[in-house]
């Protein structure tokens, strides 16, 4: 199991470039059938992103960023990457109460 990173995107061709070149990814835009896509798993690149993305997400993304993060220094324990991944789709299947959206009109 290894640390990845990746973005697809449905019709911004562009966009995926702009990030390869912010984040410095040592990859190029993929063409799928219908989207374009960037993949990594290389170390110095993942590092890149975690710096650049920390403190600087919200919400959700913010407490999915850490969990992926924070296993960044379990690279090598099998068992500590696959709590971080089940604890990482455990949070993604939380969904908000939508009651706290409703507005009432009175």
């Amino acid at each position: 199991m290894v640390h990845a990173f990746g973005k697809t995107k449905k019709l911004d061709f562009i966009v995926l470039e702009g990030i390869i070149l912010l984040l410095d990814i040592k990859t190029h835009v993929a063409k799928k059938r219908t989207y374009f896509s960037i993949d990594t798993t290389n170390s110095n690149t993942i590092l890149n992103i975690k710096n650049y993305y920390n403190n600087n997400l919200i919400s959700m993304k913010k407490i999915e960023f850490k969990i992926w993060a924070r296993a960044l220094k379990h690279k090598n324990n099998f068992s500590e990457l696959n709590k971080a991944r089940e604890h990482y789709r455990y949070i993604k299947t939380l969904k908000p109460k939508m009651e706290l959206f409703n507005i009432s009109k009175s």
